[in-house]
């Protein structure tokens, strides 16, 4: 049988030459916010259409929210939040060992005048969790 899907770590590794330190962070940040509202809306028996209706949004935006295809704002999410009756909770912390080494490589190519937005060599990577 064929394998019809990658993990995590496969998917970044083809998207290296593409993806920087922030679009990494960005998109873990986007998809917690987005299984938070999925699973908000299963626990109280929604469909998409019900939920925008009781969040005052249209069926469209709903989707883009759970589909992770919306930048939210802090605002937004806290507004968000609110309404669900969820607590908001922005955790900044120090990387893992194992995400330092290629967030140094980031800063290590700006200190040079390299371009600090350059793609990333994510082939060792093996969790892009933070500690």
């Amino acid at each position: 049988m064929s394998k019809n899907f990658l993990t995590k770590n496969e998917f970044l590794e083809g998207m290296s030459e593409f993806l920087t330190v922030a679009d990494v962070l960005a998109a873990e940040a986007i998809s917690d916010v987005s299984v938070a509202i999925i699973k908000k809306r299963i626990n109280l028996e929604k469909t998409q259409k019900e939920f925008a209706h009781y969040m005052g949004v249209s069926q469209g935006m709903i989707s883009k929210w759970e589909n992770g295809d919306y930048n939210f704002t802090l605002k937004a999410i806290a507004e968000i939040c609110e309404k669900l009756e969820l607590r908001m909770n922005l955790t900044l912390e120090e990387y893992s060992s194992i995400t330092a080494d290629w967030v140094s490589e980031v800063r290590a190519a700006k200190q040079i005048g390299g371009n600090p937005m350059r793609p990333l060599d994510l082939k060792n990577i093996r969790e892009l969790e933070v500690a």
